[in-house]
């Protein structure tokens, strides 16, 4: 899972590199490559991290106790 993670962040850098790129160019395709990237980043990458990450902990962990 953390491969596939890494090659779609990836994947993402590239389309956020070729979008800039093609920004000067040819504006509408550019933004567009810059619209998905981010989309993918958003919607698929930074869900699929936080649930790598947090999903063996226990949520008691993240809460605040007061100490008597």
């Amino acid at each position: 899972m953390k491969r596939i993670l890494v090659i779609l962040f990836i994947l993402d850098l590239i389309g956020f590199i070729t979008g800039f790129i093609l920004v000067s160019n040819n504006p509408s395709l550019g933004n567009q490559f810059i619209g998905f990237s981010l989309l993918l980043l958003m919607f698929i990458i930074v869900p699929i991290f936080l649930y790598m990450r947090y999903s063996k902990k226990k949520a008691s962990d993240f809460v605040y106790k007061k100490e008597d």
